[in-house]
């Protein structure tokens, strides 16, 4: 279905690109009920993402994106996702899917990495992988999956695992062992004025993450939730600070609204 008198947008299913060689990049924008969110954040994500993988020199118009995300969302009920892709022609195309609630704790289960890009991650190809990385956690029991290399925490499977360490440090996996920088975290600390989470980028072993203090997955798909085990193992059950708590405290501090 054609969604703009240009004639270059469609929604469509999208097509399984080779991972070595992918032919597109793309970013999972969630619409709720007052509409897309981080829209120019995802929107700076794919033009820096297309920027980096083919050279290119894409310009987007805001408006056009709201074109197809309003046409791709015609059929869901709100609050729902809708990926965006652009391949290597600047060809747009979009396909919605239902936003499926997550309890407000979860379990993890750690997977392999998929393989990809060279880092840091580009959201590109074939997100294939990633979707079976949750099927194999939810095998074993688990709400989501946590990507690690080496016994080295690098992402999660459709979010950003953050970590309160047993030092005190908030930290995140560093970019450059493969993450992909997410849009909602860092529209979240953007509303961070007086430095409270500031969290370091850097190299979690798989025992720091199940010794630290407190967990929290965040993403435009699962929004902002507590970590409350890996692989079975409880984590932060000794400890009286609640990163989650202090995420929400933060995305709320300037405005109110959902993730």
């Amino acid at each position: 279905m054609t969604c703009s008198d240009k004639g270059h947008f469609e929604i469509i299913l999208l097509l399984k690109y080779n991972v070595v060689n992918p032919e597109s990049v793309f970013t999972t924008i969630r619409v709720g009920l007052d509409g897309p969110i981080h829209m120019d954040g995802h929107l700076k994500r794919l033009i820096d993402s297309h920027t980096s993988l083919f050279g290119s020199n894409l310009e987007i118009e805001r408006k056009e994106i709201m074109d197809i995300l309003s046409n791709a969302s015609d059929q869901q009920e709100k609050p729902h996702l809708v990926r965006v892709d652009i391949d290597r022609s600047e060809r747009i195309t979009a396909s919605s899917r239902p936003l499926s609630r997550m309890p407000e704790e979860i379990s993890l289960s750690t997977q392999p990495l998929p393989p990809g890009p060279n880092s840091p991650r580009i959201k590109q190809g074939d997100w294939g992988p990633y979707l079976e990385a949750r099927r194999m956690a939810n095998y074993d029991g688990a709400d989501a999956a946590l990507l690690i290399n080496q016994d080295l925490v690098v992402d999660g499977d459709t979010f950003t695992p953050i970590f309160i360490l047993e030092n005190g440090e908030i930290a995140q996996p560093a970019l450059d062992l493969g993450a992909v920088k997410s849009v909602t975290l860092y529209h979240i600390l953007e509303q961070d004025g007086d430095g409270r989470v500031n969290p370091l980028q850097k190299r979690i072993s798989l025992s720091d993450a199940y010794s630290c203090l407190s967990a929290a997955a965040v993403g435009s798909g699962i929004g902002i939730r507590r970590i409350s085990s890996i692989n079975g193992r409880e984590i932060g059950t000794n400890s009286d600070v609640d990163l989650t708590n202090i995420l929400y405290e933060q995305q709320n501090s300037h405005r109110g609204g959902e993730l």
